[in-house]
């Protein structure tokens, strides 16, 4: 008699995956995607929508009045 082509303790139940390393790494390489993107968001941005406009503008300068108004 010939012996089985596969042994009884590598035989997978069905549904079951195997877990491997490339599993792991794919899941790593889109948290840190996620992170850089992230960590970059004021940059891409502008990157992508050009520089946002300020909320403030900070002006020096004198005010002079051209008429005077004078009111009873």
């Amino acid at each position: 008699m010939h012996a089985p082509l596969t042994s009884p303790s590598k035989v997978e139940a069905p549904g079951k995956t195997r877990f491997t390393p490339a599993w792991l790494i794919g899941a790593a390489v889109i948290a840190c995607a996620g992170v850089g993107t992230y960590l970059a968001r004021d940059t891409l941005h502008d990157w992508l929508f050009g520089p946002r406009a300020a909320a403030v503008i900070l002006v020096s300068g004198n005010i002079e009045a051209h008429q005077s108004v004078l009111g009873f």
